[in-house]
């Protein structure tokens, strides 16, 4: 069994354009990398291609993600991110 300890409750919304330091997988088409903050911050991207949907008929359409191999947060610019609790993500 889990040992789940509760941490917080975030209310997030759609963030209007802007830079963001995005957690998690961020949709590469979603995004435009701040490479100066990238390299500043000795950041470690890793690009990968995964399903994101399924047809009926077991047509996948994939997609293409960014992460930090270390799962710190990117700086990015996006017109995608939601947040709150002063962070922020990328639905995929």
């Amino acid at each position: 069994m889990a040992d789940l300890e509760y941490k917080e409750t975030v209310l997030i919304k759609k963030l209007p354009k802007g830079n963001y330091v995005v957690n998690g997988l961020i949709r590469q088409e979603y995004a435009k990398l701040d490479i100066q903050k990238i390299y500043e911050e000795n950041l470690s991207l890793q690009i990968i291609r995964m399903p994101r949907q399924v047809s009926p008929d077991r047509v996948f359409e994939h997609a293409e993600y960014l992460f930090e191999m270390n799962g710190r947060p990117v700086p990015v610019e996006t017109a995608e991110a939601f947040g709150g609790g002063g962070k922020a993500w990328l639905f995929l």
